[in-house]
């Protein structure tokens, strides 16, 4: 019997494409499944599936021992933060927290998944596809990375800071024709979900979606990460062919500290691109907001949920774990205390008509948007109470170090966004 705490579906029925072309299992992963890391140009989906690498991955998540990989997952889950695990498994009708043993024999991939128990084999394709599509991009989000941002890797550059800069598997034609030739190998896809860099400024982003329009693959669900900063008429045209689409816009708050973190967009701007994806809403046609609750934005994302609420948009966080510095913990429990009261009060609102908070809620179900906001609210609280590490002063020093770094270079200043936190940033060192 699998271990509801370590088990996770995603070996299965799903597949991950980094950034530089390599294979992987899952977006959250700290690090690739162990071994040697296969890439798209040298080798195809069907052998990758089944490699080595991730027959032995399988056997780990039927097994008793966490895995290194899924760090992130247990530390979500540690917030009680719905973690991209328990949400997986609720594509298989497992519900991890609730009914585990009982619903993990009755998913419908039991099957598959007792088969792989000897030898961590499986003879299906997976039916859902993570695709970063390079790391082309306009910003240079400060929590982000040059795996992610081309800004960045040029910004690393200049630094002199070394990073690896295999980061764009999509210039290669030989590796998009592998990857077309992998998705006409799975009989029957059900999901792609895309990300960059910022897909919205990658020309194959939309030769892709022309493609799978081309072949016939309008059936699928597909969603793609953006970070607001344009809007095509055009795009959304394309979107509508397919059977269902979620529209991703990262947006870290409402105010404008939303652009003091992502460096290089216009945060009245972003806001209104994404009323205007909202103006297009349908039952196939949806909007979901992303964020990455940190000490950057932990001072007033209380209305960002406030916001989310107005508009009956979902929020799907992914709660900082690194870069360590910008984590919430590393702000001075006094600072930290006199948020928490904001995120009770917004959960106070969200609940005041609710007459059972007792509801299994995953996922983007706006049908019960109150009670998701309201544990949005909670997982809040939980990383504002949570201790502060044990190398606080050094993470402080960092975050004004990297803070500095970046202000000067797109002419920011911290104090003017963060009164909350001026005295806390001057005595770590911060003087532009």
């Amino acid at each position: 019997m699998a271990n509801k705490d370590i088990f996770c579906a995603i070996p299965w029925h799903a597949s991950h494409l980094y950034w530089d072309g390599s294979y992987g299992a899952c977006c959250e992963e700290r690090s690739k499944p162990l071994g040697e890391i296969k890439n798209i140009t040298e080798v195809n989906l069907a052998d990758w599936h089944n490699s080595a690498e991730m027959r032995n991955f399988r056997l780990r998540v039927l097994g008793d021992t966490k895995l290194p990989e899924c760090e992130s997952c247990y530390k979500y889950e540690l917030h009680g933060h719905e973690s991209k695990r328990i949400r997986e498994n609720f594509k298989a009708a497992i519900f991890t927290k609730q009914a585990f043993e009982k619903s993990f024999n009755q998913s419908p991939w039991f099957q598959k998944f007792a088969e792989s128990a000897a030898e961590g084999y499986t003879d299906c394709l997976p039916i859902d596809l993570h695709i970063d599509f390079g790391n082309q991009c306009n910003l240079a989000c400060k929590m982000c990375n040059p795996s992610a941002s081309s800004r960045i890797a040029q910004q690393y550059k200049s630094w002199q800071i070394a990073f690896d800069k295999k980061l764009n598997w999509s210039e290669s034609e030989q590796a998009y024709q592998q990857l077309l030739s992998n998705i006409k190998s799975i009989k029957k896809l059900n999901r792609i979900h895309i990300m960059g860099g910022e897909p919205m400024i990658n020309k194959k982003f939309y030769k892709f979606l022309d493609w799978l329009i081309a072949n016939k693959f309008e059936n699928i669900s597909l969603s793609f990460v953006s970070n607001g900063t344009k809007y095509s008429d055009a795009l959304i045209e394309k979107l509508l062919k397919f059977r269902s689409v979620d529209v991703e816009i990262s947006l870290e708050s409402v105010y404008d500290n939303n652009h003091y973190i992502r460096q290089g967009s216009n945060t009245s701007q972003t806001l209104k691109n994404i009323l205007k994806i909202l103006d297009k809403r349908s039952p196939s046609f949806n909007l979901v907001l992303r964020s990455v609750p940190q000490l950057l934005n932990v001072n007033n994302y209380h209305e960002y949920i406030r916001f989310a609420y107005k508009n009956k948009v979902s929020i799907q966080s992914i709660p900082l774990i690194s870069p360590n510095y910008l984590a919430i913990g590393v702000l001075p429990k006094e600072i930290r205390e006199s948020f928490i009261q904001n995120y009770h009060q917004v959960k106070q609102e969200l609940l005041q008509n609710v007459e059972s908070t007792h509801t299994l809620i995953t996922g983007r179900d706006t049908s019960r948007l109150e009670q998701q906001l309201a544990k949005e609210c909670d997982t809040m609280i939980n990383l504002l109470n949570q201790p502060e590490p044990q190398n606080v002063s050094k993470l402080q020093q960092e975050l004004v170090s990297w803070l500095l770094k970046w202000d000067k270079k797109y002419n920011l200043n911290a104090l003017e966004f963060y009164p909350e936190y001026n005295q806390f940033l001057c005595d770590s060192g911060y003087q532009l």
